[in-house]
This record gives structure tokens, C-alpha cells and sequence, in this order.
């Protein structure tokens, strides 16, 4: 049993896909202020956003033609009170079942969802881990390979991918569950059935309790041993009819990953589209809300919400408009749906995208290389989280990441991580000296969730529509400038911290100038003014 507590705690990991980091503040009565990330004062190390806004309505007139900011994520709420004015409407289109505008889409009114059947007869919701996706995949190829030392040592280089794969998505785990769940159940299950006859009040019933009874018999001794034992090992003492509901759901879990294993089949092709193939990208649906919304809500939100009449939370930037792209799933994207959706982003309109995503392996790089390098060519700034591992960027790759055909890094990408409300860099935020480009608030943010709620979230992928929200700003009131300009801009202006701060991961003490390109924190204030200088001088 102690190895079912040890090896049960491991696997919340490999099953959730979803976790808000949470970056606590070192002054709680900072923790709850509203549009902090607004704001810049010397408590409080936001962006200086609404002040930026307000010198540029004084000094300067936005483009008639209003922003659009794609925001790939997990779907987005089109009712929501507080974002509904701030989607994106393509007028070209007429919800009449007709593709009236042309663009391979279907009543693609305020987006689309590539991650969906068309009709809305499926839509993905689950997907796990990629690491998991990949050794499913290979798994009935490698399952009954022989393991003798011999056919270990001339082991194909796929087959030593397949065990990497194993590894890094836990799948050991289940294995190991599952062989000791299916060996000591039967003792527990009879133990059960006794303790239920001599203890008629079971609900209260204690391990303690039932490592006290005394029945004759072999069985019964045998069984005995082989639980006491279990739960001597993992130092259990609570309540028996926990233990017992632990038991049969680790065993339910693992049988149910062993079952998926062997099917070998991933859900995602139900969606119908060539998984291979990124030309076949006119696939999916109109459901911008199918299954899990939650996140994308709240990325947009950040960028674009109006002022919530409920705690006073507004967007960056509520004059852009919001092109919801679904193609995120609960766990890893799929690289082919990324593709798609930065096609589709840089194809009907949008000047900023936002990506508040990302992973550690990318099977199909060279598909969302080839959109991200099209995004170059039509001047579309992309805005990424760096990812919430609290790793090094420069040592360890993080996907999306972007290159020339000559391997630099483009030009028009953005890495975002995140920092605190007093500067400090969060500690679950990856970064890198060569790889993260800025850091942004990233922690205790505020934005809208589904049925008009609105709550607080942290983490790189809040961090991410909070620099897009700024980059939408810019390029709607100094639409001249280039994606690259613009990324330069906000990387030129950022607020330099000349002080030593906490390292995320490693907890070592260090300088912003180590954590990223610019070393520093998102200043809205200084991109506007230095934006406007190099408008008038024509650069």
C-alpha cells in the first residue's frame, strides 16, 4: 500500500493537465488589488498600462481600423457580459451554414475550433500529456519487446524514444499500480467483508480496528499478513473505509490506463482531419465553448475585458477584439492544431496572437515552424508564455520555439515570463538569458471566468495576454510599425531591476539581466512614449 500512497501522488501529476500556478505575494495586502498589472508606483511593479492608454488618447488617434488579437487557447466564453463587446466579428460572414466570405471556414463568426468534428458531432477535450500521447503511440509496437541484454544493446533509435517516453510521462507508475493493486486487493476485499460482520458500524471503522481482529483459518491468516503488512509500510492509520476507496480507485485508474494503452487509438482523430498533414488545415467547428473554456476566457479577458461592474477589473487594452481560436485541449496541444490556428490568426486579420501555451516535445516541429516563419512574413507579432516549469529556457527547449530558415530566433516572437507585484520574478516561471525575452505580471491577476464571474489566477499564460494587450495597444495607435519593431520597442523599454532577486527552480539568488534578453519588467508607459518617437522620426 505504501507503494499505492507514494506512486497515487505521482500521478496527480501525469493527470493534470490544468494547474494554475499560484506565485504567493510577499505582501498580502497587495495580493488582492485589482488591475495591478495597470498600475506602476514604488509598491507596486506593474506595467503603468492605464496611464499609457490615457497619454495616448491625449497625444495621439488609434488606426480607424480596429486590432485584432487572435488568442489561441483552450475556447472562450461569447456570452460573457464583459468580453462580448470585445470580440471580433467577421462581417464578411452570415451564420447560415455557407462559407459566404470565402476563407475555407464555416459561419467562422467571432473564430473557430480546430479542435472539433465538423457538425459538432466531437469535440476533444482530454488529451493528456504529449509525452503520454507518444508512448501510447508506440506502445503496441514495443510492448512484448524482448528485454534480454542482447536485444536491449541493438535497440533501434525509436525504441530507446519509446522508453524516454515511458519515463518522462510516468507510465511506469501505472504499471507498478497496477501489479501491486491487482496482487494485494483480493486480501483487502476479504478483510473488508469480515470487518463488516464483526463491526455492524462501519462508517467509523478504523485500520486500528481491523488489524484487531481475530479470526480463525489460513485464509484468513494469510490475508492478514499480506495487509498488515501493506499498511505498516506506508504508516496508514485513518479511517478503513478510505483506505479501501483508495484502493479501488488506484486499481480502477491504472486498469483504465492499461486499457487505453492497448487501444493504441487517440481520440483526436474523430476530429477527421490528416493529422500529418499541415495543408489540411479547413477542419473543426464553430464551438468556441466546447468542453473546458475556462482558461481561454480568462486570456482574453486579460487582454481585452471591459470594466467589470462587480470588482472593477478592465482588460490592457479594451478596444482590441478578440479572435477566439480553440486548439488547446486539457494537457498538450496537438502541433498540427497549432499550425492551424496560426494560419487561420494570420489569415483573417489578426496583428497580434497570443500563445499561452506550451511543452516539452514537439513531434511535428517542423509544422508549426513552417506557420510561425508565415507569421514572420505578414507581420504578425506572436506573444508566448515561457512556461510554468521553473526551468532554464536556454538549457532545456520549450515548445513553440521559433527559428529562421538559419536558426536564429524570429524576430516577430515574444517570450514572456512572470513576475510578482513588488518585481520579483515568480518562482514557478521558466526563464532564460537567450530564450525568455521579458518578464510581465504573471501573479494574483484578475479576469473574467464563465457565467459572468470573474476570478484571480497566476502563472506565465496571465503574464503572456497582459504584453499582447500592450503589443495591441501599440499597433492600433502606431499601425505603421512593424512586428518587429514593436517587439523590439517593448523589449527597449522595459523598467530594469538593479537588484538581486530570487532565481525560479533553483531559488539562487540572481539579477534580472540572467533571466532574460532585456532583463527586466513590461513598462507600457515607456514602450507608448518611445513608440511615438519612432513614428515621427519615420523609423
Amino acid at each position: 500500500m505504501a507503494m499505492i500512497k507514494r506512486f497515487w501522488k505521482r500521478t496527480v501529476i501525469f493527470f493534470v493537465v490544468y494547474l494554475p500556478m499560484i506565485c504567493f505575494l510577499s505582501a498580502q495586502d497587495k495580493a488582492s488589488l485589482v488591475n495591478w498589472q495597470l498600475m506602476y508606483n514604488d509598491t507596486v511593479v506593474g506595467t503603468d498600462a492605464t496611464r499609457a492608454l490615457e497619454w495616448l488618447k491625449k497625444h495621439r488617434k488609434p488606426s480607424r481600423q480596429p486590432i485584432i488579437v487572435g488568442v489561441i487557447d483552450s475556447g472562450t466564453d461569447t456570452t460573457h457580459t464583459y468580453l462580448k463587446p470585445s470580440f471580433w466579428v467577421n462581417i464578411k460572414e452570415i451564420p447560415d451554414g455557407k462559407d459566404n466570405d470565402g476563407n475555407g471556414y464555416i459561419d467562422d463568426i467571432h473564430g473557430w475550433n480546430f479542435l472539433g468534428a465538423k457538425n459538432d458531432t466531437f469535440n476533444v477535450v482530454e488529451a493528456g500529456a504529449q509525452e503520454f500521447r507518444e508512448f501510447r503511440r508506440l506502445y503496441p509496437k514495443y510492448k512484448d519487446y524482448p528485454t534480454d541484454s542482447a536485444s536491449l544493446a541493438n535497440a533501434s533509435a525509436e525504441y530507446e524514444y519509446y522508453l524516454k517516453m515511458m519515463e518522462d510521462s510516468q507510465s511506469d507508475v501505472f504499471f507498478k499500480i497496477l501489479e501491486h493493486a491487482t496482487g494485494v486487493l483480493p486480501s483487502y476485499v476479504y478483510i473488508d467483508s469480515v470487518a463488516r460482520v464483526e463491526y455492524p458500524d462501519s462508517k467509523s471503522l478504523t485500520v486500528a480496528d481491523v488489524l484487531k481482529l481475530k479470526v480463525s483459518g489460513n485464509d484468513f491468516s494469510e490475508a492478514m499478513k499480506t495487509v498488515s503488512g501493506d499498511i505498516a509500510e506506508m504508516q496508514y492509520s485513518g479511517n478503513w473505509n478510505d483506505l479501501m476507496k483508495q484502493m479501488n480507485s488506484s486499481l480502477k485508474e491504472a486498469q483504465e490506463f492499461k486499457k487505453n494503452l492497448d487501444s493504441g487509438t487517440d481520440l483526436r482523430h474523430q476530429v477527421g482531419d490528416d493529422i500529418n498533414n499541415s495543408e489540411d488545415r479547413f477542419y473543426g467547428n464553430t464551438d468556441l465553448m466546447a468542453g473546458f473554456f475556462d482558461h481561454g476566457t480568462f486570456v482574453g479577458g486579460v487582454i481585452a475585458a471591459q470594466e467589470n461592474e462587480g470588482n472593477g477589473m478592465v482588460g490592457v487594452y479594451p478596444e482590441a477584439r478578440i479572435m477566439a481560436i480553440r486548439a488547446i485541449p486539457r494537457g498538450d496541444e496537438y502541433d498540427k492544431d497549432v499550425a492551424s490556428a496560426i494560419y487561420y490568426a494570420v489569415d483573417n486579420g489578426a496583428k497580434v496572437v497570443n500563445m499561452s501555451f506550451g511543452k516539452m516535445i514537439s513531434p511535428h516541429k517542423e509544422m508549426v515552424d513552417e506557420a510561425l516563419r508565415y507569421a514572420a512574413d505578414h507581420d504578425v507579432l506572436l506573444i508566448q508564455a515561457s512556461g510554468n516549469n521553473g526551468i532554464d529556457r536556454d538549457e532545456i527547449l520549450f515548445y513553440p520555439y521559433g527559428t529562421d530558415i538559419n536558426g536564429a530566433r524570429l524576430g516577430n516572437m515574444l517570450c514572456v515570463g512572470a513576475s510578482d507585484v513588488e518585481g520579483n520574478p515568480c518562482i514557478f516561471s521558466n526563464y532564460g538569458k537567450k530564450t525568455v525575452d521579458v518578464f510581465a505580471p504573471g501573479a494574483g491577476i484578475w479576469s473574467i471566468a464563465p457565467d459572468n464571474s470573474y476570478v484571480s489566477s497566476s502563472g506565465t499564460s496571465v503574464a503572456s495576454p497582459v504584453v499582447a494587450g500592450i503589443a495591441a495597444m501599440i499597433r492600433h495607435y502606431f499601425p505603421k510599425l512593424t512586428a518587429v519593431q514593436v517587439r523590439d520597442i517593448l523589449m527597449e523599454s522595459v523598467i530594469k531591476i538593479d537588484r538581486e532577486v530570487v532565481s525560479p527552480g533553483t531559488g539562487e539568488i540572481t539579477r534580472y539581466n540572467e533571466l532574460c534578453v532585456s532583463g527586466g519588467i513590461v513598462n507600457a508607459m515607456k514602450a507608448v512614449k518611445l513608440a511615438n518617437g519612432m513614428y515621427k522620426k519615420g523609423r
